[in-house]
């Protein structure tokens, strides 16, 4: 199976256990759009330091608050085998180093990812680079852009 494949499969994988746990994947839900919302405020920034920073912080509090929903949720999760899950991340992150420079960078989400546990292939997924979160970003430049113009005075 190539890596891709293997991503997309762990990825499903977790949609089809979340879908058995329905107050979990609510809170996975939520902190994969307040991700998606960080990301998109990160990349509307002018620095590339600072958009690299800012995604880190992202995903690190994304991180942080799977966990504590993991924790909430222990009891719904304990009902679950996630043996294919474990299988299927451990595969992307310790797979045969690509030459491509972004599987690269993929294989080394899903190992910063893999040790959060279910959820974290969700919130994984998102990328600086996804559509969703360029859209965003460039909305978000724009208003503040907008609400910088709208404090000019006339005649600068």
């Amino acid at each position: 199976m190539r890596e891709k494949d293997v991503l997309r499969a762990w990825i499903l994988e977790e949609h089809r256990l979340l879908e058995l746990t329905p107050r979990f994947r609510g809170e996975v839900t939520r902190i994969q759009a307040q991700t998606r919302e960080e990301l998109a405020q990160a990349q509307s920034t002018g620095d590339g330091e600072m958009k690299a920073l800012a995604s880190e912080i992202a995903f690190h509090d994304a991180r942080r608050r799977i966990r504590r929903a993991r924790r909430t949720h222990s009891a719904e999760i304990a009902e679950l085998d996630l043996t294919r899950w474990r299988e299927l991340a451990e595969t992307c992150a310790r797979g045969p180093l690509p030459l491509e420079s972004a599987r690269a960078a993929a294989r080394r989400a899903v190992s910063f990812w893999m040790p959060t546990g279910l959820g974290a292939a969700s919130v994984a997924s998102l990328s600086t680079h996804s559509t969703f979160v360029q859209a965003r970003a460039s909305v978000l430049a724009a208003e503040r852009d907008g609400a910088r113009g709208r404090h000019r005075p006339h005649g600068s």
